[in-house]
């Protein structure tokens, strides 16, 4: 059973305050708290309810951004992001796995041509766009911008 993800229907707006989690000090929106303005929340949101005996998030998000990753690591990686989102202990941590999740599936595309989602590419276009967007220059932001720019290539 194909199931959606919430921030696919995410407005901008709703996009950039969650996405306040990973944008850097001081470049966010002025209306965002101080704490979510850290690009360092987002990892200890993963790393939170990671096994204490795996990965931590600044480790998952370092190898999303890496261009090299594999395509078989990617598609590992947005499972991992799915399975948190579903048990997730609160709603921030939540969505620090659903971008988890987004991100490997743009990372693939972005970086190896190849879709790790049973939904085309196509259809997360706009979700992308505002994903890189509000990311601003972070390394999660080139992720997405780079595959927006691929797909409008294709």
């Amino acid at each position: 059973m194909k199931t959606r993800s919430e921030l696919d229907h995410c407005s901008a707006a709703q996009l950039a305050a969650l996405l306040g989690l990973a944008v850097a000090p001081g470049a966010g929106p002025s209306s965002l708290p101080a704490e979510s303005r850290d690009a360092a929340r987002l990892a200890r949101l993963l790393t939170d309810f990671l096994p204490e005996d795996g990965e931590s998030g600044q480790t998952l998000l370092e190898m999303v951004c890496e261009t090299s990753t594999a395509v078989e690591t990617l598609r590992r990686l947005k499972e991992l992001g799915k399975r948190l989102a579903a048990d997730s202990p609160s709603e921030a941590h939540r969505d620090a796995a659903r971008v988890l999740y987004h991100a490997a599936v743009a990372a693939a595309y972005a970086y190896h041509g190849e879709n790790a989602s049973s939904r085309p590419i196509e259809s997360r276009l706009a979700l992308y766009e505002d994903l890189a967007a509000a990311l601003g220059g972070q390394p999660l932001g080139s992720v997405f911008r780079e595959a927006v720019e691929r797909c409008q290539r294709a």
